[in-house]
């Protein structure tokens, strides 16, 4: 079942397939909303993103998903790099992540439990509840395309 915020495969116009995020799905028409990013090279090489939009029916979304296992490889495959930046983290999106994982005491237990761990050893750098530890144990896992 296709779901807002899910990752997809969605095929473009001209036949080619880009990684979006479903913004809105309509089970009434059948249809969903994305977003993706295009590459495009400018006239001196460099490189520009683009964020587009597009609508799809959810038979075709749903015929086009891979197996979370394939999807890299897949994607790999196509001959287009995966886009990590827009793996991004929007503003309400964080101050959320702020609510559930360290107001709730989650993310301080997570560093206790890695400091206890770690203690003693020659490497040991205490975990603290910041950013980093965030990235750590709540959004790179969530947002790891496999």
């Amino acid at each position: 079942e296709i779901r807002e915020g899910q990752t997809v495969l969605y095929k473009r116009c001209g036949g080619e397939f880009v990684e979006a995020r479903v913004t809105s799905v309509s089970k009434t028409h059948g249809s969903a909303s994305v977003e993706y990013t295009v590459v495009k090279e400018d006239e001196l090489g460099g490189r520009r993103y683009q964020q587009r939009r597009g609508l799809a029916k959810l038979a075709d979304l749903a015929k086009e998903q891979l197996p979370k296992q394939g999807r890299r490889q897949a994607w790999q495959q196509t001959g287009h790099e995966v886009n990590y930046a827009g793996r991004c983290l929007m503003l309400d999106q964080l101050e959320r992540l702020c609510r559930v994982f360290v107001e709730s005491g989650w993310l301080q237990q997570k560093c206790d439990e890695e400091n206890e761990s770690r203690q003693g050893s020659d490497e040991h750098r205490p975990s603290a509840t910041n950013l980093y530890a965030m990235d750590t144990w709540a959004v790179s896992p969530l947002t790891d395309p496999d």
